[in-house]
């Protein structure tokens, strides 16, 4: 039976593989610094977990709506990152009425969660952003009431789908 030391070529094997679980370890402790950094700056705004968009506490300032944007994710790290600089795009284009609350991404979806009070004029607002327009194709948006209990959505883009959901 042949080890890892009794083969030169064997020895590779553990140190690349050690550095691209390390690497893998510091790009996720990474983007949980910045999730808690997020968090910490909006100290007015709970969250059940960074990010989620689920729960908003009640503020004087706070919406009556959440709007989704949802595409489909396949976990890769390039798609992940290109959507969280469409979510930047959204939260630096100083539109009015639109609080971006954060994102999730898993179960086959990714979605960035938005507070407003007109959640039809927002979504025509934010799809006229480049990096929000080049998702149209694959994007899904939806909206509720924050008092809805049901989280049952209504339906924005596309016109034609006909149920929408945040797993």
């Amino acid at each position: 039976m042949q080890t890892v030391s009794d083969s030169p070529e064997l020895d590779i094997a553990p140190s690349c593989c050690s550095r691209v679980f390390g690497a893998l370890l510091s790009s996720i402790a990474e983007r949980i610094i910045e999730a808690e950094r997020l968090r910490s700056s909006r100290p007015d705004t709970f969250l059940p977990f960074a990010g989620s968009g689920r729960t908003e506490a009640a503020r004087p300032d706070a919406k009556g709506f959440q709007l989704v944007l949802q595409v489909p994710f396949s976990g890769a790290v390039a798609e992940y990152d290109s959507f969280i600089e469409v979510e930047q795009e959204i939260e630096n284009s100083d539109i009015p009425d639109v609080d971006v609350d954060g994102h999730d991404a898993g179960a086959g979806e990714m979605n960035i969660f938005v507070h407003t009070n007109d959640p039809k004029k927002a979504f025509q607002a934010i799809s006229g952003l480049a990096g929000v327009s080049k998702y149209l194709a694959k994007l899904r948006a939806a909206f509720r009431r924050f008092d809805d209990e049901s989280e049952e959505y209504t339906i924005l883009w596309p016109l034609t789908l006909e149920e929408f959901s945040v797993t």
